[in-house]
């Protein structure tokens, strides 16, 4: 697997491509280590509001671990999996929101890198299939990022069965959170208009949200109102929030951290940026 980043402003657009030979993104060592190098730049990057992560291959989003590869003797898959968590993890954790665009085939990673996505969007063309079991394993790094979208009894359908979602029945059960127009020009208009609320979105509380929801997991209702309570009043006297509002209301100045979307090729190409 190849990966590549092109920034776009504030926006950064992650590109998962076929290694030479290959028809399909499968991810192995070298390609994982690039995407996690990409990742730990966007979590160290304050300017980054939101990233895009799709695939160039066509008709595949992400096929998976290179397990033939991985199991040669000169291959490390401890390092790969490794890797490969870090990736979760960083996607996760980013300040700003992530978006996968699945146009393709999802296949056992690469259903996790689209679970471990803010928001999930998928094209007619979008399947999901975990065909762990199938081959003696198990999805078990996926399986942590999946629970945050599905319930236990749909992962468990899912896990068991290996049947493949297209992308109307992924979404019925959680994985997706909106579907696309299958042609590649739509779907980059449909792109475009979801960076264009996102774009409008303060990226402060972006962050907060996103922390803020971690914060209460682990509380009941008293608990998570009242985080809520306090969370709401540190929002309501912040004064970076009053003076632009005050401004917006009183002189018609535009909100300080509104952006408009930056220009979205329907192909980005095969080069890309350094992290």
């Amino acid at each position: 697997m190849l990966a590549r980043c092109h920034h776009l402003e504030t926006v950064w657009r992650v590109v998962l491509d076929a290694s030479p030979g290959r028809d399909v993104a499968l991810l192995d060592g070298p390609g994982l280590a690039q995407l996690d190098a990409i990742l730990a730049a966007a979590s160290n990057h304050d300017g980054l509001r939101v990233l895009v992560l799709e695939s160039r291959a066509p008709g595949s989003f992400c096929a998976g671990m290179d397990l033939q590869g991985l199991s040669g003797a000169a291959s490390d898959p401890g390092a790969a999996m490794a890797a490969y968590a870090s990736c979760l993890r960083r996607l996760r954790a980013l300040r700003g929101v992530v978006v996968a665009v699945v146009d393709g085939a999802a296949v056992g990673g690469g259903v996790g890198l689209a679970a471990a996505a803010d928001i999930a969007l998928a094209s007619e063309r979008a399947s999901f299939a975990l065909p762990e079991l199938t081959w003696g394993l198990m999805p078990a790094m996926v399986l942590p990022v999946l629970r945050e979208r599905m319930p236990v009894a749909a992962i468990r359908w899912l896990t068991l069965s290996g049947a493949r979602l297209d992308a109307e029945d992924a979404r019925a059960r959680g994985l997706v959170d909106q579907l696309l127009p299958g042609d590649a020009e739509a779907v980059t208009g449909a792109v475009r208009r979801l960076l264009r609320g996102l774009l409008r979105v303060r990226p402060e509380a972006v962050a907060n949200f996103k922390q803020f929801l971690r914060s209460i997991e682990t509380k009941d209702l008293r608990g998570a109102l009242a985080a809520g309570q306090q969370q709401t009043a540190r929002d309501a006297r912040d004064p970076q929030i009053l003076g632009a509002l005050r401004r917006f209301w009183d002189e018609g100045e535009r909100l300080p951290w509104f952006q408009r979307p930056p220009v979205w090729p329907v192909d980005p190409g095969p080069g890309g940026e350094d992290p």
